[in-house]
């Protein structure tokens, strides 16, 4: 928590920073975040850790039990029986919640019945029936196209959660022989923040990742997975050849280092399509949800203000469609 509360503090103050810097020219107030990096080292002394399935009394007459939700590490689904005039209703509230079958953590728990159900989850509406099996089908033939064309692959991944089960799933098609290790960086201070508090906390893993810890060792490294940090470090990886998969954040692509490789990436389509090798996008954009990049500087700046992309294969900036050369493939959440 104190991982996920700091870093969203800390983009909230470089976001207001950079705002305000631009909007003193016309007398405008100042924005400020809604939290600050010393906030959270303050609200951080009131947390507590609870075990799933324990039983804890937040309150006179409640008993709250937290359930394993299998979304992402230490997410959980919370029912509460309260107990009141003589008598006793249970209410269940949920974030989002897992799937099954997928690598790391285990399959949701099913908590028992309730009186009261509250669920927050924007893909309520939504049903996944591709199998895990066909997800890595999908993944070993995007990889082995990007390996043949020697391009790179980008992926707007989410430091927590999505990052690790992208590394375990590559991993897994390696020692399948379904596809050749090629290199992979992961480039986000917080995944690798996030990947260290995975390694803490195999009580947590599913049965397949904890035999894979406890045979073959730390389920996040190989020899071909590189973490990278510095900013330095990061900005190489732009000049870098491929075939290489380049896993960054943010997952939404509303900030983080991965606008500045779809930056990067889109100028040199842009100006040498035809002498660049393609480039595959792996993303969980919505169909024409804006992606705003930062300015480069150059001769094309002028046009780089936001784009979207669609599956009619375009990018949209300055109000025009603009036909590119690219793969892209949906990852469902």
């Amino acid at each position: 928590m104190d991982v996920m509360l700091a870093d969203s503090a800390r983009l909230q103050e470089s976001d207001c920073l950079y705002v305000n810097r631009k909007e003193q020219r016309t007398g405008q107030i100042s924005r400020t975040p809604l939290y600050t990096t010393e906030d959270v080292q303050a609200i951080m002394r009131h947390f507590g850790g609870v075990r799933y399935g324990e039983v804890v009394t937040p309150g006179t007459g409640m008993k709250a039990v937290f359930h394993d939700a299998g979304h992402i590490l230490g997410s959980a689904a919370i029912s509460l029986r309260v107990t009141e005039a003589g008598s006793t209703k249970t209410i269940l509230f949920s974030g989002d919640l897992g799937r099954r079958q997928m690598p790391i953590l285990r399959d949701p728990h099913v908590p028992t019945a309730c009186d009261v159900l509250i669920i927050e989850s924007t893909y309520g509406d939504r049903t996944h029936n591709e199998t895990a099996e066909e997800a890595k089908a999908k993944a070993s033939a995007l990889i082995s196209h990007a390996v043949t064309h020697r391009s790179k692959i980008i992926v707007p991944a989410f430091a927590v959660g999505r990052t690790q089960d992208l590394v375990m799933w590559i991993k897994e098609l390696v020692k399948e022989g379904r596809i050749a290790p090629l290199p992979i960086y992961i480039d986000s201070p917080l995944a690798l923040r996030a990947t260290e508090i995975f390694r803490r906390h195999p009580e947590c893993y599913d049965d397949e990742t904890y035999r894979t810890l406890t045979q073959e060792g730390d389920p996040f490294i190989a020899r071909y997975i590189h973490y990278v940090s510095s900013v330095q470090e990061s900005q190489k990886l732009n000049t870098m050849k491929g075939p290489c998969i380049i896993i960054s954040a943010s997952g939404m692509c509303e900030g983080g280092r991965i606008l500045h490789h779809l930056t990067r990436i889109f100028l040199r389509m842009s100006g040498r399509s035809h002498r660049c090798p393609p480039t595959f996008l792996l993303s969980m954009e919505r169909n024409g949800r804006p992606i705003r990049l930062p300015r480069p500087s150059g001769p094309n700046t002028r046009m780089w203000q936001s784009l979207s992309l669609n599956s009619a294969k375009h990018m949209r900036f300055d109000s025009r469609n603009h036909t590119v050369k690219y793969r892209g493939h949906r990852h469902g959440s």
